[in-house]
């Protein structure tokens, strides 16, 4: 189910996501949609990176003491 959110761009980003939309022969909105997908699962990488990163850590430290 979508749902529509409303997000402000700057004029020379707006431009971009125009241009790209318009190579990729689709719609600003899916340029987008897909954009904060990519920017969505990357963060969560990075979070799942560092807690992982974390745990080891946390757990070396416990084999240390």
């Amino acid at each position: 189910m979508s749902e529509t959110v409303n997000v402000q761009l700057d004029a020379d980003l707006r431009s971009q996501v125009s241009e790209v939309a318009s190579a990729l022969d689709r719609s600003e909105s899916r340029v987008i949609e897909q954009a904060v997908r990519d920017f969505v699962a990357l963060q969560q990488w990075h979070m799942a990176a560092i807690d992982e990163g974390y745990s080891r850590r946390r757990c070396r430290a416990g084999r240390q003491s």
